[in-house]
């Protein structure tokens, strides 16, 4: 196996468990600015 087809197999594999990761959070209801600013999912 050359590098370039790890490096693919890895980026394949962690696009697959991300994406319904994000698809999840997509609905996700954001928390008032802080003090020091910025949002983040709850």
């Amino acid at each position: 196996m050359q590098s370039k087809d790890l490096i693919n197999f890895n980026l394949q594999s962690c696009t697959g468990m991300l994406l319904p990761m994000l698809e999840d959070m997509k609905d996700a209801p954001l928390t008032f600015p802080t003090t020091k600013g910025g949002n983040h999912p709850l």
